[in-house]
């Protein structure tokens, strides 16, 4: 490696020491014990790390953990990565599961599949085709969610927020049989310059332009220029403010 540091190599079942290296490698069920900074880190199998990680570029294939935070330039999960610190990559390309116990925070964000944290989840865009849960508030830019399973949030701020239903799905013909069974955003409050919505239940939602969709169960609106409701959704009160 051009900066010095050596590359990590693991294969099979191995434990190693946290450190400094170039590029870490684990082929098989690795385990790293202490804090981890590298160039780049790619784990094919499962990896625990049992402190924090910071990678110029983390790669999971299989199953990680770490219980400390995980931050660096760029995240790719393809099967599940439990964190139980923050999470703050400034690229998120999430298919599977990520599981946060702090919060999550990055520029741009792709997740198809589910993203959980028990705080707040902070982006300049992210797209979601799956769902999405924050105990606190998601605030992105640019927010899209194509539901498929249940999502919710105490709070969603953005520039643009577009919450779609994933059509043809078996959640989606389930709930023609249970409304119970309806995959669905749920939020206290959603405030937005554009607001889009479908398949959502929130307290007040307020924006420039607001359009209700299908499926929509809202107590307020309050909108400045425009309001357009869906006769299939249920909106208790509206105000032009």
């Amino acid at each position: 490696m051009g900066n010095g540091f050596k590359d990590l190599k693991i294969n099979g079942i191995g434990q190693v020491a946290g450190g400094v290296y170039g590029s870490i490698v684990a082929d098989g069920l690795a385990t790293i014990n202490g804090d981890v900074v590298c160039d780049s880190l790619t784990s094919n199998g499962t990896l625990k790390v049992k402190k924090s990680i910071e990678a110029g570029k983390l790669r999971m294939n299989g199953t990680g953990s770490a219980s400390e935070s995980i931050r660096g330039g760029e995240l790719r999960v393809d099967g599940m990565l439990k964190v139980d610190g923050h999470v703050r990559f400034v690229e998120m390309d999430i298919n599977g599961m990520l599981t946060v116990n702090g919060g999550i925070a990055g520029e741009h964000a792709k997740v198809d599949g589910g993203m959980k944290t028990r705080e707040n989840a902070e982006f300049e865009s992210l797209k979601v085709h799956g769902q999405i849960r924050a105990g606190g508030m998601i605030n992105a830019g640019e927010l899209e969610i194509l539901l498929e399973g249940n999502s919710q949030a105490r709070e969603i701020g953005g520039e643009r927020i577009v919450v779609k239903r994933k059509l043809a799905s078996p959640r989606r013909l389930l709930s023609l049989l249970s409304s119970s069974l309806a995959a669905r955003l749920s939020a206290d409050s959603i405030e937005g310059d554009i607001v889009e919505l479908e398949e959502t239940r929130a307290t007040i939602v307020r924006g420039n332009i607001v359009k209700v969709g299908p499926g929509c169960e809202i107590e307020r609106i309050e909108y400045r220029q425009h309001c357009e409701i869906d006769p299939r959704a249920s909106v208790r009160s509206v105000e032009q403010v």
